[in-house]
């Protein structure tokens, strides 16, 4: 008996010190940024240091995923900003040099190389022009500086006219490709475009979530197809997790109530857990896990508020991501250079509790005309 109890306790001890202790309540309530996600700002923002049109610190990437390791470390630095203000004095430009930086061509050279025509802005590339519209647009509201207000005026116009001449309201990606996961940006943009300037382009959120609910939702497990083929008609489910997961990181501002619905189907369907940690799986109802996958459900358990799912996976992150620290600068080993911005991203993913502050959050560093 002596001997079933000292076994026990080696056993308790050990879970005690594989499983790691974390603390969520600075994620959700404290103003102050939790150490780990200025370190892993920190270490991102060392790549900005180099010129604008020079993307060596990228080449790790394939280069059409440039845009998105840009823009997600822009949203991060925005929710960055709306929770801890002064957590970085040089946050503002870090924010305008992202800005600048993914208009460089190399960003949107993939359009171009594809064959798709040579202008990014012309028609379609909603996976392009989606985030430049929020960009801009969450710029302004961030720092009440208006440069870039004629710009995004363009930008975001355009996108909103061209997604009216669908019948699923919006624009598609690639010719004949049509993402929700883009589009839901571009929906988050409109929203924020109204309350900067008293307009009511969100409205077309409506139709286009009537739409979605009635071709793009799976009736039997909830989930939201990752591409839509509007010449066949055809749907693709391929990685669930990350789709779904990246949708609710913009829903959930977009409309939350539709977001929450999504969430509770996510959460049921493509999230496992045991023994305290959590992750994402392949396919919904299955046990493989999805590491790219994970990293959104991270953010999505944010977006959502769901701090006992988000401690799990912030416990897995913590375990086995193998987390490295070097001149008070994160990074995650077993991620590549976007896969540590999108945790980043959802480690702070709030755009719900940032639309609804008030706008600028900042005072705007300088004064410049609307009309560009």
């Amino acid at each position: 008996m002596l001997f079933l109890f000292l076994i026990f306790i080696v056993v308790f001890v050990s879970l005690l010190t594989f499983i790691p202790r974390v603390s969520v309540t600075r994620y959700f309530e404290g103003k102050k940024l939790p150490l780990d996600v200025v370190g892993q700002y920190a270490y991102l923002k060392t790549f900005l240091i180099e010129p604008l049109d020079d993307f060596t610190g990228y080449r790790s990437l394939p280069q059409r995923q440039w845009k998105f390791q840009l823009a997600f470390f822009f949203y991060a630095t925005a929710c960055m900003i709306y929770w801890d203000p002064g957590f970085d004095p040089e946050a503002p430009e870090v924010l305008e040099r992202l800005l600048l930086k993914y208009q460089q061509k190399p960003v949107w050279e993939d359009w171009v190389k594809d064959g798709y025509g040579t202008d990014p802005l012309e028609k379609n590339n909603m996976m392009y022009r989606g985030h430049l519209s929020l960009m801009l647009n969450l710029y302004q509201a961030v720092t009440g500086d208006s440069s870039y207000a004629g710009q995004a005026r363009r930008v975001t116009l355009r996108l909103y006219r061209e997604g009216l001449t669908h019948p699923f309201f919006g624009v598609l990606c690639e010719p004949d490709n049509y993402y929700i996961a883009c589009n839901a940006v571009a929906q988050l943009s409109y929203r924020i475009y109204d309350k900067l300037h008293g307009t009511r382009l969100s409205q077309v959120r409506f139709p286009w979530l009537k739409w979605i609910r009635e071709h793009l939702r799976d009736p039997e497990t909830g989930l939201l197809a990752t591409v839509y083929h509007p010449s066949s008609g055809k749907l693709e489910w391929n990685h669930p997790a990350r789709h779904n997961g990246w949708d609710l990181l913009f829903l959930s501002a977009v409309q939350p109530g539709f977001a929450d619905t999504l969430y509770r189907a996510y959460r049921r369907r493509l999230v496992r857990s045991f023994a305290g940690f959590a992750w994402a799986v392949r396919s919904p109802g299955g046990l493989w896990p999805d590491p790219a996958g994970t990293g959104f459900a991270l953010g999505a358990s944010r977006a959502e508020k769901d701090s006992v799912r988000f401690a799990m996976f912030l416990r897995s992150l913590k375990r086995f991501a193998k987390p490295q620290w070097q001149n008070r600068r994160l990074r995650y080993w077993r991620s590549n250079l976007l896969g540590n911005t999108i945790l980043l991203f959802a480690k702070v993913a709030s755009f719900q509790e940032l639309f609804r502050a008030d706008f600028p959050l900042l005072r705007s560093r300088r004064t410049a005309s609307v009309g560009q």
